[in-house]
């Protein structure tokens, strides 16, 4: 197929109803195209399983914020407002995610464990973050902190970028798709959050080869205990993949539960 179709196959993809306001990268289509090109199905049968494989990437992030009405209301925070108004703000926001949500509730155990463990003047690459850096605001941040945070919605892009502005963070989003093109920052640590499971589902051994990519030293894995209704203990089939994905290219320092999730904190060799 030649460049000119594939543009025109990838622009047709992202303009659909389902797509078109989430402003998501076009390499991330790109990538999902050229599996299926390999397959050698009718131009229909391609559009039809990227888009399947789309939806299955961007559904569990997929939220009901707002995110006009959001932006509106933090655009009116003032340094005259008390602490109550923006933070109560910032937890709605978190609410609006079933991952960030389940995090409220010992939110500042969490960053206090990653923080003590990573120490100040510190890089972070908050890897396919979703909406987990609105936590920054709401929790004591380690001196000369630098954070970086990636993901391929868009508009949430733009949310937290006016939510770092808001709060003189030194903090950035970027919208990226990691497995596409993996970041090249040399950080001292990622996050990597609920997210190495999804991965697998899009590219088997997706997240090994993301780990290898990155220039990092400590890389923060967190993986749930339960599936969201809380019926299936995940806790042993996620250990056997942390083990497959870091074996023989990173070493498990300690393992940390919390009330909804599981935090591997692994050290690459080559870090």
């Amino acid at each position: 197929m030649d460049e000119k179709k594939r543009q025109a196959m990838i622009r047709k993809i992202l303009c659909g109803k389902k797509y078109r306001e989430l402003d998501i990268p076009q390499s991330t289509v790109a990538d999902l195209l050229e599996q299926e090109l390999k397959k050698g199905q009718k131009k229909n049968e391609t559009v039809k399983a990227v888009k399947a494989k789309l939806h299955n990437i961007i559904a569990p992030y997929l939220d009901t914020l707002d995110y006009t009405e959001a932006r509106k209301k933090i655009d009116h925070i003032t340094p005259q407002d008390g602490d109550a108004d923006w933070s109560g703000l910032y937890r709605d926001i978190l609410c609006a995610h079933d991952s960030t949500r389940e995090r409220l509730s010992y939110h500042q155990e969490f960053f206090s464990y990653l923080f003590s463990r990573i120490g100040p003047k510190c890089k972070i690459l908050d890897l396919a973050c979703g909406l987990n850096p609105v936590f920054l605001p709401l929790v004591h941040l380690p001196e000369g902190l630098e954070y970086i945070a990636y993901d391929i919605h868009g508009p949430r892009i733009d949310l937290l970028n006016q939510i770092f502005q808001k709060g003189n963070l030194n903090a950035q989003a970027v919208n990226q798709d990691i497995l596409v093109e993996a970041p090249r920052d040399r950080a001292c640590a990622a996050f990597l959050f609920k997210e190495a499971h999804r991965i697998e589902k899009r590219e088997s051994g997706g997240s090994r080869r993301l780990i290898i990519a990155l220039q990092v030293r400590d890389i923060f894995i967190s993986l749930p205990t339960h599936n969201l209704k809380g019926l299936f203990d995940l806790r042993e089939r996620m250990e056997r993949l942390v083990d497959a994905t870091i074996d023989g290219i990173a070493d498990l320092i300690e393992v940390r539960e919390f009330a909804s999730e599981m935090v591997y904190m692994v050290k690459k060799r080559d870090g």
